[in-house]
């Protein structure tokens, strides 16, 4: 969410302004994005009014987002061949 710059240079406070990062964000990875859209990992840089932050969703999160629907396709096909196999005895 958007909140106004109080001066407050920690990252930390800003995070827990938005209730902290999610579950599934990436917590390695932060990115700064200053007011004209320059882009940059975060390093403990100064935040200034108009700065942008920005924590992108974690590669295990993004994984079992993949896998989870993939998994449910293999489970039902598995199911179809063990049905098909069964009747043609």
């Amino acid at each position: 969410g958007r909140h106004p710059y109080n001066g407050n240079t920690s990252v930390q406070y800003y995070l827990s302004q938005s209730g902290g990062a999610a579950g599934n964000g990436s917590h390695k990875k932060i990115y700064l994005i200053r007011e004209h859209g320059n882009a940059e990992v975060y390093h403990s840089q100064e935040i200034r009014p108009g700065d942008t932050l920005y924590v992108p969703e974690s590669r295990r999160s993004m994984m079992i987002s993949i896998l989870g629907p993939i998994s449910t396709v293999v489970t039902m096909i598995s199911t179809i061949v063990i049905i098909s196999i069964n009747l043609g005895k």
